[in-house]
């Protein structure tokens, strides 16, 4: 009877969890993006050459063909978002805590916690549009 109802608590925790998970992953959906300027874009390099593809559990982000980084996604709650750089021309040390939050016009990111500060204020000031 205890092993039952162990079985039983063991799946409404994970019945519990499935519709945080499901909604965190959807704060920025698989899928391939359009980077735009955001709110402080301050230029520096042409957007138009950037590709930007998240996928289950990371993204990858090229310029003109080349990579800038390739990072692990790993979602706590509904909005935020563990950033970790595997390999990449622009590859940050450490993880990142970013918020992201979706707009009528597309996705942000703002830095809660970045042990890279570069990173944080080119992220910040783009616009991720998803596409199709």
């Amino acid at each position: 009877m205890k092993s039952i109802m162990k079985v039983l608590a063991a799946a409404a925790v994970l019945i519990g969890t499935v519709p945080a998970v499901a909604h965190a992953q959807r704060a920025l959906p698989v899928g391939a993006y359009q980077i735009l300027p955001g709110e402080g874009f301050a230029g520096g390099f042409d957007l138009t050459t950037v590709t930007f593809d998240v996928e289950e559990g990371g993204w990858t982000i090229l310029m003109a063909g080349s990579l800038v980084a390739k990072s692990t996604l790993k979602f706590e709650g509904a909005d935020i978002v563990m950033i970790t750089d595997l390999e990449g021309e622009m590859m940050c040390p450490g993880t990142a805590k970013y918020q992201v939050k979706k707009t009528d016009k597309g996705h942000t990111l703002k830095p809660l916690e970045d042990p890279c500060p570069e990173r944080g204020e080119i992220i910040s000031t783009l616009l991720l549009v998803k596409r199709g």
